[in-house]
Protein backbone atom coordinates (compact mmCIF):
# COMPACT_ATOMS: atom_id res chain seq x y z
CA UNK A 1 0.00 0.00 0.00
CA UNK A 2 2.83 2.34 0.69
CA UNK A 3 4.30 1.91 -2.88
CA UNK A 4 1.21 2.82 -4.90
CA UNK A 5 1.53 6.57 -4.62
CA UNK A 6 5.12 6.35 -5.83
CA UNK A 7 4.08 4.22 -8.77
CA UNK A 8 1.34 6.73 -9.65
CA UNK A 9 3.86 9.53 -9.50
CA UNK A 10 6.28 7.66 -11.74
CA UNK A 11 3.48 6.98 -14.23
CA UNK A 12 2.61 10.68 -14.45
CA UNK A 13 6.30 11.57 -14.84
CA UNK A 14 6.75 9.11 -17.65
CA UNK A 15 3.55 10.45 -19.36
CA UNK A 16 4.79 14.04 -19.17
CA UNK A 17 8.13 13.19 -20.73
CA UNK A 18 6.41 11.20 -23.43
CA UNK A 19 4.12 14.15 -24.29
CA UNK A 20 7.08 16.53 -24.31
CA UNK A 21 8.92 14.25 -26.67
CA UNK A 22 5.98 14.14 -29.02
CA UNK A 23 5.73 17.95 -29.00
CA UNK A 24 9.45 18.31 -29.73
CA UNK A 25 9.21 15.79 -32.54
CA UNK A 26 6.23 17.62 -34.06
CA UNK A 27 8.03 20.97 -33.82
CA UNK A 28 11.09 19.46 -35.42
CA UNK A 29 9.07 18.06 -38.29
CA UNK A 30 7.31 21.42 -38.73
CA UNK A 31 10.61 23.34 -38.87
CA UNK A 32 12.10 20.81 -41.28
CA UNK A 33 9.06 21.07 -43.55
CA UNK A 34 9.20 24.88 -43.49
CA UNK A 35 12.91 24.84 -44.33
CA UNK A 36 12.25 22.49 -47.22
CA UNK A 37 9.25 24.52 -48.47
CA UNK A 38 10.87 28.00 -48.10
CA UNK A 39 14.63 27.53 -48.47
CA UNK A 40 15.32 31.27 -48.89
CA UNK A 41 13.19 32.50 -45.97
CA UNK A 42 15.02 35.00 -43.72
CA UNK A 43 16.42 33.60 -40.52
CA UNK A 44 16.29 35.68 -37.36
CA UNK A 45 19.75 36.02 -35.93
CA UNK A 46 20.75 36.84 -32.40
CA UNK A 47 19.81 40.32 -31.25
CA UNK A 48 16.67 40.46 -33.39
CA UNK A 49 18.58 41.16 -36.69
CA UNK A 50 17.25 39.48 -39.79
CA UNK A 51 19.67 37.88 -42.22
CA UNK A 52 18.92 36.24 -45.49
CA UNK A 53 20.78 33.92 -47.77
CA UNK A 54 22.13 35.44 -51.03
CA UNK A 55 19.50 35.33 -53.75
CA UNK A 56 20.39 33.79 -57.08
CA UNK A 57 20.05 36.27 -59.99
CA UNK A 58 17.31 35.45 -62.42
CA UNK A 59 16.80 36.47 -66.04
CA UNK A 60 13.96 36.04 -68.45
CA UNK A 61 14.64 33.25 -70.98
CA UNK A 62 15.74 34.54 -74.39
CA UNK A 63 15.96 38.13 -73.10
CA UNK A 64 18.99 39.89 -74.65
CA UNK A 65 21.63 40.95 -72.18
CA UNK A 66 22.36 44.69 -71.83
CA UNK A 67 24.77 46.14 -74.42
CA UNK A 68 24.47 43.06 -76.57
CA UNK A 69 25.07 44.14 -80.17
CA UNK A 70 22.23 43.46 -82.54
CA UNK A 71 22.52 42.58 -86.18
CA UNK A 72 20.43 43.85 -89.08
CA UNK A 73 20.06 43.30 -92.76
CA UNK A 74 21.91 45.68 -95.06
CA UNK A 75 19.86 46.41 -98.19
CA UNK A 76 21.35 44.85 -101.27
CA UNK A 77 22.15 46.83 -104.40
CA UNK A 78 19.13 45.22 -106.03
CA UNK A 79 16.92 46.87 -103.41
CA UNK A 80 18.50 50.33 -103.43
CA UNK A 81 19.61 50.58 -107.03
CA UNK A 82 23.06 51.51 -108.23
CA UNK A 83 24.19 54.92 -107.01
CA UNK A 84 24.65 57.47 -109.75
CA UNK A 85 22.73 55.46 -112.32
CA UNK A 86 20.52 57.62 -114.57
CA UNK A 87 17.22 55.83 -114.28
CA UNK A 88 15.07 58.96 -114.11
CA UNK A 89 12.47 59.79 -116.75
CA UNK A 90 13.37 63.48 -116.56
CA UNK A 91 16.19 65.84 -115.62
CA UNK A 92 15.91 69.56 -114.91
CA UNK A 93 18.01 72.15 -116.70
CA UNK A 94 18.96 73.53 -113.29
CA UNK A 95 20.36 70.12 -112.30
CA UNK A 96 22.66 69.62 -115.27
CA UNK A 97 26.36 69.74 -114.35
CA UNK A 98 28.31 72.91 -115.01
CA UNK A 99 30.37 71.07 -117.62
CA UNK A 100 27.25 70.69 -119.78
CA UNK A 101 27.03 74.47 -120.33
CA UNK A 102 29.06 75.79 -123.25
CA UNK A 103 27.90 79.39 -122.80
CA UNK A 104 25.78 81.09 -120.16
CA UNK A 105 25.31 84.49 -118.47
CA UNK A 106 27.35 85.43 -115.44
CA UNK A 107 26.06 84.12 -112.11
CA UNK A 108 22.90 82.30 -113.22
CA UNK A 109 20.46 81.33 -110.49
CA UNK A 110 19.46 77.69 -110.11
CA UNK A 111 16.50 76.70 -107.96
CA UNK A 112 13.17 78.27 -106.97
CA UNK A 113 11.87 81.26 -108.95
CA UNK A 114 8.54 83.09 -108.88
CA UNK A 115 6.43 84.68 -111.58
CA UNK A 116 3.39 86.60 -110.34
CA UNK A 117 4.00 84.93 -106.94
CA UNK A 118 3.74 81.44 -108.48
CA UNK A 119 6.78 79.41 -107.52
CA UNK A 120 8.67 77.09 -109.87
CA UNK A 121 11.01 75.00 -107.69
CA UNK A 122 13.59 73.90 -110.30
CA UNK A 123 14.38 76.89 -112.47
CA UNK A 124 17.25 78.48 -114.36
CA UNK A 125 17.20 82.29 -114.39
CA UNK A 126 19.56 85.25 -114.69
CA UNK A 127 19.60 89.06 -114.88
CA UNK A 128 20.12 91.43 -117.78
CA UNK A 129 22.78 93.87 -116.58
CA UNK A 130 23.76 97.30 -117.96
CA UNK A 131 22.28 96.77 -121.37
CA UNK A 132 19.41 97.82 -123.59
CA UNK A 133 17.83 95.71 -126.33
CA UNK A 134 20.37 93.03 -125.57
CA UNK A 135 20.44 89.27 -126.25
CA UNK A 136 21.66 86.56 -123.89
CA UNK A 137 22.24 82.95 -124.96
CA UNK A 138 22.50 79.75 -122.97
CA UNK A 139 24.14 76.93 -124.94
CA UNK A 140 23.99 73.52 -123.32
CA UNK A 141 24.91 69.98 -124.31
CA UNK A 142 22.01 67.59 -123.83
CA UNK A 143 22.43 64.14 -122.30
CA UNK A 144 21.40 61.35 -124.65
CA UNK A 145 18.07 59.52 -124.86
CA UNK A 146 15.92 62.52 -123.88
CA UNK A 147 13.31 63.47 -126.45
CA UNK A 148 11.56 66.63 -125.26
CA UNK A 149 12.40 69.92 -123.56
CA UNK A 150 9.46 71.35 -121.64
CA UNK A 151 8.74 74.01 -119.03
CA UNK A 152 7.57 77.61 -118.65
CA UNK A 153 9.34 80.84 -119.57
CA UNK A 154 8.74 84.39 -118.41
CA UNK A 155 10.17 87.24 -116.33
CA UNK A 156 10.50 86.63 -112.58
CA UNK A 157 9.00 88.82 -109.87
CA UNK A 158 12.41 90.47 -109.43
CA UNK A 159 11.91 92.11 -112.83
CA UNK A 160 11.42 95.86 -112.89
CA UNK A 161 8.30 96.79 -114.84
CA UNK A 162 7.51 100.52 -115.19
CA UNK A 163 7.69 103.46 -117.59
CA UNK A 164 11.46 103.05 -117.90
CA UNK A 165 11.79 99.23 -117.91
CA UNK A 166 9.03 97.67 -119.99
CA UNK A 167 9.50 94.06 -118.80
CA UNK A 168 9.20 92.75 -122.37
CA UNK A 169 11.53 90.14 -123.91
CA UNK A 170 11.50 87.42 -126.62
CA UNK A 171 12.20 83.76 -125.87
CA UNK A 172 13.34 81.28 -128.54
CA UNK A 173 15.12 77.91 -128.84
CA UNK A 174 17.56 76.74 -131.56
CA UNK A 175 19.55 73.61 -132.29
CA UNK A 176 23.34 73.69 -132.54
CA UNK A 177 23.00 74.08 -136.32
CA UNK A 178 20.76 77.14 -135.93
CA UNK A 179 17.50 75.40 -136.79
CA UNK A 180 14.63 76.99 -134.83
CA UNK A 181 12.99 74.56 -132.42
CA UNK A 182 10.81 77.37 -131.03
CA UNK A 183 10.25 80.65 -132.87
CA UNK A 184 10.69 83.88 -130.83
CA UNK A 185 7.80 84.37 -128.43
CA UNK A 186 7.05 87.84 -127.00
CA UNK A 187 6.62 87.80 -123.23
CA UNK A 188 5.66 90.72 -121.01
CA UNK A 189 5.81 90.45 -117.24
CA UNK A 190 3.96 88.75 -115.52
CA UNK A 191 3.05 86.37 -118.38
CA UNK A 192 3.93 82.68 -117.93
CA UNK A 193 4.24 80.82 -121.22
CA UNK A 194 4.49 76.99 -121.33
CA UNK A 195 6.69 75.40 -123.99
CA UNK A 196 7.27 71.87 -125.27
CA UNK A 197 9.82 71.22 -128.04
CA UNK A 198 11.07 68.04 -129.68
CA UNK A 199 14.81 67.51 -129.11
CA UNK A 200 15.05 63.95 -130.45
CA UNK A 201 18.52 63.52 -131.94
CA UNK A 202 19.58 67.04 -130.84
CA UNK A 203 22.90 67.10 -129.00
CA UNK A 204 23.00 70.81 -128.13
CA UNK A 205 20.45 73.62 -127.82
CA UNK A 206 20.68 77.40 -127.62
CA UNK A 207 18.18 79.07 -125.34
CA UNK A 208 17.89 82.70 -126.44
CA UNK A 209 16.27 85.70 -124.77
CA UNK A 210 16.41 88.94 -126.77
CA UNK A 211 15.09 92.51 -126.45
CA UNK A 212 16.29 92.63 -122.87
CA UNK A 213 16.78 95.69 -120.73
CA UNK A 214 18.66 96.30 -117.50
CA UNK A 215 16.92 94.92 -114.38
CA UNK A 216 14.87 92.24 -116.17
CA UNK A 217 15.16 88.60 -115.08
CA UNK A 218 14.42 85.95 -117.74
CA UNK A 219 13.52 82.52 -116.39
CA UNK A 220 13.44 79.04 -117.91
CA UNK A 221 11.18 77.93 -115.10
CA UNK A 222 11.00 74.20 -114.30
CA UNK A 223 12.65 73.57 -117.67
CA UNK A 224 13.35 69.85 -117.99
CA UNK A 225 14.30 67.13 -120.41
CA UNK A 226 11.96 64.13 -120.62
CA UNK A 227 12.26 60.76 -122.30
Amino acid sequence: MTNRPNEKTKWHSRSWWTAAGVIVAVLGLTIAYAAWQYPNAPVEAEGGAVSSAPQASSSTPNEPMPNTPTTGTIPSSDQTGARGADNSSQIFLSDLPESSFIRQPASPKRGPAKIDNHEYPSSYSYRFTNCGNCTYNVEVNLPGSYKRLTGVFGMTDETRHDNVIDGVTYFSIYSSTGDPLLQPQKVEYPAQVPFDVDVTGVSRVRLTVSGGTNAEYPCWCDARLTR
